[in-house]
């Protein structure tokens, strides 16, 4: 027998027979499948919608309710609503019975959940995804716990003003900076959401994104880095480039300068004393590895913010359909976001369709939950990559053209930034007169 108590789920609908105050109170921090017993969990459900239909809630209304749908002799009948009542507590009381039935819940549920993975594990399957599966199961769980359906407006107000006066005291972003002057005063930062980076292949994703991370950890920021193409090395080469000013192609030769030598040392040696970035190139694919990583980051190194590099190389769990994996694969980093409340920065191919186009959002590849899915879509689109040597009427030699296609709390726009292949780096665009297209 799974645990439950019945007694308190008899208190709980008991008092809601009795007494307005514990409606109320009940309704803020109940759910129905708290309930173990069925036919508890369907008197709870006929009482809310009662509540809902504005009904004073009693013996008699709750009695009539169910003779209506039919339902009665299915919870217990008359008899047993009546006897309800006999169970009911005090208000100052109730709370007691609340907290009962959510502890019984939660060890349903974490029962529940342990006998699931222990069946994965008699069947094969890989011991580290079911890791992953197990760190989502509790964070859900725990999510249950502190649910509140609503926010008083007062609690609101204060939130909001604290956030704007540590704008005004500091001057900075409400979220964290990249150091792209232009894409920064569009979006205000990387504020706690899915933010999906998507480009055609050879584009410069995965560049702007150790960029970016680059820039944060400059600033002082925790970053975590899951790769799943390129290996750590060559993610720390390429900062090693853009900072030391050391062309890229010599990391495949052996034609390294002394000075070019000394100047890699020495940068490397200042990197390792003040970068916080943490870097995951196990090439682990699933979706549950994947979510694992970035909160055993948060919870173990405090970071900040999270890049995933990239989409098309994830597995989710519905391989028959490749829609539906993607769709799975972003809600699950969409939630993850939104429970450790840190961006993730997802990065995406686009579709062919994108070849030698400035991207749009039907662009994005495999499934048009992406876009549903994400806070934001930036495309970053290059014209010379494809031969094309003019574009709005200038010279593209060097040059990205960065498309916000879509920032839910910012402002959608375009910029343009330099490119330095020699160093496989997105730079400013600094120019009085930059062309906004």
């Amino acid at each position: 027998m799974l645990p439950h108590s019945e007694e308190s789920e008899k208190s709980i609908l008991g008092s809601m027979l009795k007494s307005t105050n514990a409606v109320t109170d009940v309704l803020q921090k109940v759910e129905r499948n708290m309930f173990f017993s069925t036919k508890n969990r369907r008197i709870f459900r006929a009482i809310q919608t009662i509540y809902a239909e504005d009904v004073p809630i009693d013996q008699l209304s709750l009695i009539n309710f169910l003779k209506d749908k039919d339902i009665l002799d299915s919870v217990g009948g008359a008899y047993y609503i009546t006897g309800l009542v006999d169970f009911s507590v005090s208000d100052a009381n109730i709370k007691y019975h609340i907290n009962t039935l959510k502890r019984k819940f939660i060890a349903r549920e974490m029962i529940t959940s342990l006998q699931d993975r222990l069946k994965d594990l008699r069947n094969n399957d890989d011991p580290m995804s079911i890791a992953g599966k197990i760190s989502n199961d509790i964070m859900q769980i725990q999510d249950t716990n502190r649910h509140k359906p609503y926010h008083n407006f007062k609690d609101s107000v204060n939130s909001a003003t604290e956030h704007i006066q540590k704008l005004y005291d500091n001057e900075t972003l409400p979220g964290i900076e990249t150091g792209y002057i232009d894409f920064d005063a569009l979006t205000g930062g990387y504020q706690p959401g899915l933010h999906i980076i998507a480009a055609r292949p050879s584009m410069g994703k995965t560049a702007w994104a150790v960029n970016q991370s680059h820039n944060m950890a400059k600033k002082g920021h925790s970053i975590g880095y899951i790769s799943l193409e390129t290996e750590k090395e060559w993610i720390a080469m390429r900062k090693l480039s853009r900072s030391t000013k050391v062309n890229s192609q010599k990391f495949n030769t052996s034609n390294l300068s002394e000075e070019e030598f000394i100047k890699l040392m020495q940068t490397a040696d200042n990197f390792k004393d003040k970068f916080n970035i943490y870097i995951d190139d196990s090439f682990d694919s699933k979706i549950e590895k994947i979510t694992a990583k970035i909160r055993a980051m948060k919870k173990l190194e405090k970071i900040e913010i999270a890049f995933v590099d990239y989409l098309q190389l994830i597995q989710g769990n519905n391989r028959q359909n490749r829609n539906l994996e993607v769709g799975d694969i972003t809600r699950k980093l969409a939630k993850t976001s939104k429970q450790i409340k840190i961006p993730i920065v997802l990065l995406s191919q686009l579709s062919r369709s994108a070849e030698g186009k400035m991207p749009k959002l039907s662009h994005l590849r495999d499934s048009g939950e992406i876009e549903q899915d994400a806070d934001s879509v930036t495309f970053i689109y290059r014209p010379e990559q494809n031969e094309r040597y003019i574009f709005n009427d200038e010279d593209t030699k060097n040059k990205a053209w960065i498309k916000i296609a879509k920032w839910r709390n910012g402002k959608t726009g375009n910029f343009k930034l330099r490119w330095l292949p020699e160093y496989t780096s997105f730079e400013n665009y600094i120019n009085d007169d930059i062309v906004k297209f």
